[in-house]
């Protein structure tokens, strides 16, 4: 179990949630938003413990629990003076130069270079498929030209067995396809990768078509001859809606791998408010995780419905 634990991960995901906190930190004196702002703030609270108690970085686990309780008392005022709000954010800011510290610390012993995964700075990885050699080549180049990694394949077929092996964040494939048509290599995918967002190419894209696409959960269409822009503002937002999704389903994984050492510590330190938070958040977590799940298969049926014949 410890292997799905890897600390470069948290490292990414404490920099995503710090950055949400001092944000949600600065909206607290917007008193319609008060209630959202602070579930924000708690939460992060929640998900950065959890990743200092299994790195073992027992300072900063100490502090996020003072901290914790802390922002709960604030949460129970009418109001949050700008004192509450300076320290919030001086608290973060605190857990930040720990986290800094221990990552230096880590990094010394283990290179960046050896534990670092796909990380959101890099554009991305799309898999391309087209039985036409030239419009894989003119995507291709298009694509490399704007730093994304690329996979091609003119045997739409091996789609499936190409993805499990080049984990691509997207999926390009022609409409039109002698032997199996882009609907058909769409929901071979969608088996094995059901978040995986596809988006198709054709010659001529009608209004029905489009229409009946986007309802089967296709992320775009994109009518050949291509336009650059919107092929890479395409690709660009399909990749980052994946990864978003990808980023919470590994979030509740993580949540959960580390709940019962957290609410153990939780428990000693007498943070009863916190515990109740943090349970209240996984309950909230796990229903949106079910939510999307559920929506997912039916997207498959329907793409299984449209792909026959």
């Amino acid at each position: 179990m410890q292997q799905f634990f890897n600390p470069s991960y948290f490292f990414e995901e404490a920099s995503t949630l710090l950055d949400e906190a001092f944000s949600a930190c600065k909206k607290l004196s917007e008193t319609e938003d008060r209630e959202q702002q602070f579930g924000i703030l708690l939460r992060a609270v929640v998900t950065l413990a959890g990743g200092a108690l299994l790195c073992k970085i027992e300072p900063l686990t100490a502090h996020l629990a003072k901290l914790g309780a802390q922002i709960e008392a604030f949460k129970t005022q009418a109001s949050v003076s700008s004192d509450d709000q300076k320290a919030i954010d001086t608290g973060f800011k605190a857990a930040r130069d720990m986290l800094d510290e221990a990552r230096q610390k880590l990094y010394a012993d283990s290179p960046p270079s050896a534990m670092k995964p796909n990380t959101p700075n890099h554009p991305g990885r799309v898999l391309l498929v087209d039985d036409e050699p030239e419009v894989l080549e003119i995507l291709r180049a298009l694509l490399d030209f704007h730093g994304f990694s690329v996979f091609t394949s003119n045997q739409p077929e091996n789609v499936v067995a190409m993805s499990q092996s080049v984990s691509p964040d997207v999926l390009i494939t022609d409409y039109k396809m002698p032997g199996m048509n882009g609907l058909q290599v769409a929901v071979a995918l969608k088996k094995v990768k059901p978040e995986l967002p596809i988006i198709f190419v054709s010659g001529y894209v009608s209004k029905d078509l489009l229409l009946s696409l986007i309802q089967t959960g296709v992320h775009d269409v994109i009518e050949k001859p291509f336009d650059e822009k919107r092929i890479i503002q395409t690709v660009t937002s399909a990749i980052q809606k994946y990864r978003t999704q990808i980023l919470m389903n590994r979030s509740i994984d993580f949540i959960m791998y580390q709940y019962a050492d957290l609410d153990t510590f939780l428990e000693k330190s007498g943070n009863q408010t916190m515990r109740s938070t943090l349970r209240a958040e996984i309950r909230f977590l796990l229903l949106q995780r079910r939510l999307l799940n559920q929506q997912n298969e039916k997207l498959i049926e329907q793409l299984k419905e449209s792909s026959k014949p």
